[in-house]
């Protein structure tokens, strides 16, 4: 093949492309990973690049999983419609998708380290964000990472939990 004009272009672009899906992910601007950036359906893009972050402290963004809640009702003032009860010996949680279209399940879990008072206020916002449908309501979340196996059949999947300690870790559009 000679190499001309129009088949340098094309190298170039092939090249870029090919690249650019080795790089690792990254933060916004404002500090946050996407969340969309390190899962897809709720388990790790990388299995490597998120096996290196247990028991790591990061700050993800993302939306609010409606099917996956699961609160103490001393933290909340009315029970709200589709709202679990956490199990024996389980705090209180959330999920967070990806991406807002995302289906319900295809998420990770944000587990709140703690049932204490504190996080009412928490609660009380996200209760709207159901109350008013607000599924593109972007949350940000920091805690501390807990990686997990999770094999299949066919493939090794790899997710991850994120624990939170206070309210002030998680911040809600």
């Amino acid at each position: 093949m000679r190499l001309d004009y129009k088949n340098g272009w094309l190298l170039l672009v092939l090249s870029a492309v090919l690249l650019s899906g080795c790089q690792p992910p990254r933060p916004d601007a404002d500090g946050y990973y996407p969340l969309s950036s390190l899962v897809k359906r709720g388990f790790a893009r990388d299995r490597d690049y998120v096996r290196n972050l247990d028991g790591r402290t990061i700050r993800v963004k993302g939306y609010l999983d409606f099917a996956n809640i699961a609160v103490d009702p001393a933290l909340l003032d009315k029970p709200v419609d589709g709202w679990d009860i956490p199990r024996d010996g389980e705090s209180s949680h959330f999920d967070l998708k990806a991406r807002a279209s995302d289906e319900a399940g295809e998420s990770i879990r944000v587990w709140l380290v703690e049932d204490s008072m504190q996080f009412r206020p928490l609660f009380a916002k996200l209760g709207d964000i159901v109350a008013d449908d607000r599924r593109n309501a972007l949350i940000r979340v920091q805690g501390k990472v807990k990686v997990f196996e999770a094999p299949t059949n066919f493939v090794r999947l790899v997710g991850f939990v994120i624990n939170v300690e206070s309210p002030e870790q998680v911040d809600v559009d």
